[in-house]
């Protein structure tokens, strides 16, 4: 199971989403002591609107992404874990089904989307000083 996450450690950093309406920063522990831990924060107009914490750990045999929302965690469980791509699912979720990780030349994205890929949506990051 270490060497899954071991996998993962392109996620590890500072990653930030520049758009016109809103900007997402999600950071990333390196792999440590079987764990990542991380969290992801949204900002409209100069304020917090949402945040989540996360954290990526062995559970009944597998990997299992797990973020906390308001309190409450959902388990995705990984499905794919190679050091090009990371893929979590919990078919029984409402939105989103399935959340995909890859690293990309210039940084990272991640996707969410519903079972059937019809529903979805692309986060492009790019790499960010942690502590500016």
């Amino acid at each position: 199971m270490a060497e899954l996450l071991l996998l993962l450690k392109f996620l590890t950093g500072c990653w930030v989403m520049e758009g016109p309406r809103s900007n997402v920063l999600e950071v990333w522990s390196r792999p440590m002591g079987g764990l990542m831990l991380g969290h992801s924060q949204t900002e409209r107009a100069g304020k917090t609107s949402g945040y989540e914490f996360l954290r990526i750990e062995p559970r009944d045999g597998v990997l299992a992404y797990i973020p906390m929302i308001r309190g409450k965690e959902t388990v995705f469980t990984a499905v794919k874990v190679t050091a090009e791509e990371a893929i979590f699912e919990n078919l029984a979720h409402d939105f989103p089904q399935r959340i995909i990780y890859r690293p990309v030349a210039d940084g990272l994205t991640a996707r969410i989307e519903s079972a059937d890929s019809k529903k979805g949506m692309v986060y492009s990051y790019k790499r960010t000083a942690c502590h500016e």
